[in-house]
């Protein structure tokens, strides 16, 4: 992510040119990265004629792709499972940006690719194993499907060497011998089909990248609303009746819970309200404030376009320029964005959707990247910190995570560093499953048995970042540091090393909680 994988990709083509192929090739990619890939064309490679098809005008695009006899047509996913027209065209390579969208073979998306006619098919990612083996299999039996033609028989392939113990995926737990023999058939299986870049050995010269996590307390309205969601429902699943639907909108209402309680109010007015009431909205005014007075040009991620409505009240309230990316936004209009945003220098935030901009956008101008929630799939967090850190970043770059202190985002935690270990070793043999109803009825019993153990535990209210600390995981200089002491000690008069932030006025005291505040109904 952030090395080159378009330009490579334009020099392979250019290559091909010269030896007498000159097309026509097909580029598909996400919708938000098509304008990236025309300028780079034009930037690096002008004498390849290249025609953009983005569903504007229908008639007109069929009349070019039916016609192209030479050159790259680029366009998006959702427009080749679209047009039929795409499939009586043979192509001489066809090139999917952002690859892992095939990661299940079960889509129209993934059947649709299937069906292009063409002499060679690459695929870019940067993500290749996100979930397990069986998402890895989906990428190589689109490349492939004549050699990797069966999941079973390519999982079975991996499961060999632990057939005389017993092997079960579920259980299954390797040591380091059995982990490396896993590995190496891996790695002499990919070497023909995968050519890979590291940043640790082709971007020497990129500044470094530091992630820090911030954790955060939940407001009075919070824990009132997380205990009451709770409550609610632990009577719903004692049921026979309670359904798999019951429990997903328990588990996304808890998420919501500790993002902001405004997610769950039709109106609301636009005051110091919008970030007392909210743990995360706190930390991120009162971050936002310091990393402004240094310059530093910031992306907020989220994975609810409704929690950007609550910041961009924030940033409006606070006087702040900022723009904005989700899937609303037109692809004429996201470039302009992006460009307003590269150029300008008053403009200091961009806030994103992690669908719509967490994909093939270059955005190294900016130097900090908060992720204001959590997803429940890591890679989709580090294609996000990849629109910073990447080739061009001429400073050093700040991740900042936000975690609330709840059950529901420890757990969300605690499943991300399980899948990023898996994809480190390389060896999840479909343990990464799309879970049940009964399995997800067993997470939010852990996370409930989780938020127990929390409250008699003493040393949980230890485990927040205190201002204090939060300066020294913001701070990039000693400068930089004695600015942040100095903006908290005015904020809280002094009293900058052991804030109560309620005594202070930042969160909500519980006399404030409103009355009969709800976010869930009994069915």
């Amino acid at each position: 992510m952030g090395l080159g994988k378009t330009i490579q990709t334009i020099a392979f083509l250019l290559y091909l040119k010269e030896q007498g192929n000159v097309g026509p090739h097909l580029i598909v990619a996400p919708k938000s990265t098509l304008s990236n890939w025309e300028s780079e064309f034009c930037r690096f490679a002008p004498c390849v004629p290249v025609h953009l098809v983005s569903g504007e005008d229908r008639a007109k695009a069929r009349a070019a792709v039916q016609n192209l006899r030479a050159g790259v047509c680029v366009t998006n996913f959702e427009q080749v499972h679209r047009n039929e027209w795409f499939f009586q065209t043979a192509w001489k390579v066809v090139v999917v940006d952002e690859g892992h969208r095939l990661k299940n073979p079960e889509t129209v998306l993934h059947g649709a690719m299937t069906r292009l006619k063409c002499q060679m098919r690459l695929l870019l990612t940067g993500t290749p194993l996100q979930n397990g083996l069986n998402e890895l299999w989906a990428l190589l039996h689109y490349l492939l499907p004549d050699i990797f033609t069966c999941l079973m028989d390519f999982k079975a392939w991996f499961s060999t060497p632990f057939k005389s113990v017993g092997f079960n995926e579920l259980t299954v737990h390797m040591d380091a011998e059995q982990e490396q023999r896993v590995i190496e058939k891996m790695h002499a299986m990919l070497a023909p089909f995968l050519l890979q870049r590291l940043k640790s050995e082709v971007l020497v010269d990129l500044p470094p990248k530091v992630e820090v996590t911030v954790r955060v307390p939940l407001s009075a309205w919070q824990r009132s609303a997380y205990k009451d969601l709770e409550r609610r429902t632990i009577r719903l699943m004692s049921g026979s009746s309670s359904s798999s639907e019951v429990v997903n909108n328990a588990l996304m209402h808890l998420r919501k819970i500790v993002l902001h309680p405004y997610l769950f109010q039709a109106s609301y007015e636009r005051n110091k309200d919008l970030y007392r009431v909210s743990g995360k909205a706190e930390v991120f005014d009162r971050m936002l404030g310091k990393l402004l007075a240094r310059e530093h040009k910031v992306l907020v991620f989220s994975q609810f376009t409704t929690v950007l409505d609550v910041l961009q009240d924030l940033l409006e309230w606070r006087q702040i320029a900022y723009v904005r990316l989700d899937g609303s936004v037109s692809h004429e209009q996201r470039q302009k964005r992006v460009e307003r945003f590269r150029e300008d220098p008053t403009l200091m935030v961009f806030l994103l959707s992690a669908r719509a901009g967490g994909l093939g956008l270059n955005l190294q101008v900016a130097d900090t990247v908060v992720l204001f929630d959590l997803d429940w799939n890591p890679q989709n967090d580090r294609q996000a910190v990849a629109r910073v850190h990447r080739v061009g970043q001429t400073h050093d770059v700040r991740v900042i995570r936000l975690v609330s202190d709840s059950a529901v985002e420890r757990y969300m935690e605690k499943r991300c560093r399980e899948k990023l270990d898996i994809e480190r070793k390389i060896m999840g043999a479909g343990v990464f499953r799309k879970a049940t109803g009964e399995q997800r009825r067993d997470i939010l019993q852990e996370v409930f048995l989780s938020l127990r153990e929390d409250e008699d535990d003493e040393s949980a209210e230890r485990a927040l970042t205190t201002p204090a600390e939060l300066n020294q995981l913001l701070a990039r200089t000693s400068e930089e540091l004695e600015c942040f002491r100095a903006l908290d000690r005015d904020m809280f008069q002094g009293d900058a090393e052991s804030v109560c932030l309620v005594r202070h006025d930042r969160l909500m005291r519980e006399s404030e909680v409103p009355i009969g505040f709800t976010t869930f109904t009994d069915e």
